[in-house]
């Protein structure tokens, strides 16, 4: 019973990293998600609405997850 109490509490330490390592992996996406669109936004050069629309949201993923706050790529 002893042993099986302490696997059940290994396993839990271990969902909880697991879970940590999983929000850790979705905000690092995000943040490259933010990176491409920010650069994407440059090359769009015929339409400014469309333009400023994936700057406008490149911006908010990045101050959403934690990205650099001086990035070069999203703020250039």
């Amino acid at each position: 019973r002893e042993i099986a109490n302490k696997n059940e509490k290994i396993a839990s330490e271990r969902e909880k990293e697991a879970i940590a390592a999983n929000k850790e992996s979705l905000r690092q996406r995000y943040i490259a998600i933010a990176k491409a669109m920010a650069i994407k936004s440059k090359e769009l050069n015929g339409d400014k609405d469309q333009q400023s629309l994936l700057a406008q949201q490149a911006f908010n993923f990045n101050n959403e997850y934690g990205g650099y706050a001086f990035d070069n790529d999203i703020y250039n």
